[in-house]
């Protein structure tokens, strides 16, 4: 336990109203060092996902933008971001002990996937075998995908190949 003699503290009695008593006594003070807003590091989310924001410290807590997020006055919420953001923490305490703290959290969403088929119609003759050249663009790069043979608009199947 530290103690200091920069600081001198006077207790005053109330009830009942005692003022020319003293006496020589201890006196521990707990005494909070301000708290640092951490949101940790920035984060990557598919499109349609949602994301735990989190902070550390403080007891009042405002985040920012507020849009498609659960409650902007939590220390953990949930948002759904449509697009990357930049969400801004502020964090105090409801003592009014020590100045707030800001600090900002990255969230990027990667988009939805597209499939782009890269060739021109084509004419078959029964039972053959074509391929069929396709690449993707946006979501990650782990793609899986089906195909599926359509006789008419009601009927499908996936082929097994």
């Amino acid at each position: 336990m530290a103690s200091s003699s920069k600081y001198r503290i006077r207790i005053r009695s109330t009830n009942p109203l005692v003022q020319s008593n003293y006496k020589l006594d201890t006196l521990r003070l707990l005494i909070y060092s301000r708290d640092k807003a951490d949101p940790g590091p920035p984060e990557t989310i598919c499109m349609g996902d949602n994301i735990k924001l989190k902070t550390h410290g403080g007891t009042i807590w405002t985040w920012s933008p507020k849009f498609k997020m659960e409650d902007s006055t939590k220390r953990q919420t949930f948002v759904w971001p449509q697009k990357n953001v930049t969400y801004k923490i502020i964090i105090s305490d409801s003592s009014g002990c020590g100045q707030a703290d800001t600090a900002y959290k990255q969230i990027f969403v990667r988009p939805f996937p597209v499939a782009i088929l890269a060739f021109s119609d084509t004419a078959l003759c029964e039972n053959s075998s074509i391929n069929i050249p396709v690449r993707f663009e946006g979501g990650d790069s782990n793609y899986s995908w089906q195909w599926y043979f359509v006789n008419s608009p009601k009927s499908y199947f996936p082929i097994n190949g």
